[in-house]
């Protein structure tokens, strides 16, 4: 396997970055954080400038509770990003993390700038959407819920954008809409009954 592979090789030659980040990047999806975050800080050590596991160190950083410090990861790698599309979801990464320890202001200004790196990535209009209904601005998330259905959200996440802009729609006394809403995620998945 992969990470068989790279512990020999890394045996070899062990201050090959490169081997030290696909090690990394193996031990992350494999739920081993501990091992992921020392192979891909060594490896961003030993080779600052070429560097590009962001993504993975940040996830590893925050899955692991350090979310000050993916924080860090996900915006220096954003910075480095040449693809939009990257830097968007690097900025996502981000807001998730601002999400998870409270300013949700800050997480609804990072959902806000992926969406406009990526305007026609679904995910990131429901998310901000999320973040805005969590923070009593129902007004400002049912177009974010819009948009992200209009756009084709994932089938994974369309009953939750139906559910939180039904209860958007609840909030502001318009009952037919959030019916409708609820029905439509009922009929996705009828579980959330």
């Amino acid at each position: 396997d992969s990470l068989s592979s790279l512990n020999t090789a890394l045996e070899m030659d062990p201050d090959n970055p490169a081997f030290l980040a696909r090690r990394g990047r193996c031990n992350y999806m494999t739920g081993n954080l501990e091992n992921a975050i020392e192979d891909l800080t060594r490896a961003r050590v030993l080779d600052p400038d070429g560097f590009q596991e962001f993504e993975y160190l940040g996830k590893s950083l925050g899955d692991s509770g350090d979310y000050y410090a993916a924080m860090i990861c996900f915006s220096q790698g954003a910075e480095y990003a040449e693809d939009p599309s990257e830097r968007a979801w690097l900025v996502s990464y981000k807001a998730r993390c601002n999400r998870l320890i409270g300013d949700l202001d800050q997480s609804a200004a990072d959902y806000a700038e992926a969406s406009s790196l990526e305007p026609g990535e679904p995910y990131f209009q429901f998310m901000l959407g999320e973040v805005l209904w969590l923070m009593d601005r129902e007004e400002e998330a049912i177009p974010c819920f819009d948009r992200a259905i209009e756009l084709g959200l994932q089938e994974d996440y369309l009953p939750g954008c139906y559910l939180e802009r039904g209860r958007s729609y609840l909030f502001l006394d318009d009952l037919d809409k959030a019916v409708a809403d609820f029905d439509s995620a009922l009929a996705i998945r009828p579980d959330f009954s």
